[in-house]
Order: C-alpha cells, then structure tokens, then sequence
C-alpha cells in the first residue's frame, strides 16, 4: 500500500499527493462501491493536505491506513 511506503520512507511526500490526483482527478482508477465512502474520505484528507500544504504525520498516515483496513470513514 502507497501509505505504508511512504511511510517506510520508500516514496516521498510529493511522489504520493501526486499519486492522489491521478487517482481522483484522472477518472482512470476505480473502486468498489462497498469501500467507496471510506476511500474517499481519505482521499478527501491527502487532496486537503496537497491543496492547503499542510503536514502528512505519523500519526495521520497511520489514521488513515486503519481507515482503510477497516473500512471506515475519517
């Protein structure tokens, strides 16, 4: 998973907010309607932290890759 190698530290910052856009921007990805909510959701957050330039924690990196283990909503 992208989150985990970023962070590993195997991709940077950069390498993953771009890795976003593609993803919600380019309408070549797709996902399953069962998980949607809680993709998005994070997706939302890392486009909110490209956007606004704001800081991508441990600690966020981590929400978010429960979220997406777990199929929650952030």
């Amino acid at each position: 998973m992208l989150l985990e190698s970023y962070q590993k530290g195997v991709i940077s910052k950069q390498w993953l907010l771009d890795w976003v856009n593609t993803v919600w921007f380019s309408g070549l990805f797709e996902y399953c309607d069962e998980n949607c909510d809680c993709i998005a959701s994070v997706m939302n957050e890392l486009e909110e932290i490209d956007e606004d330039g704001k800081e991508l924690t441990h600690e966020k990196i981590s929400k978010y890759i429960h979220a997406l283990e777990n199929n929650i909503e952030i």
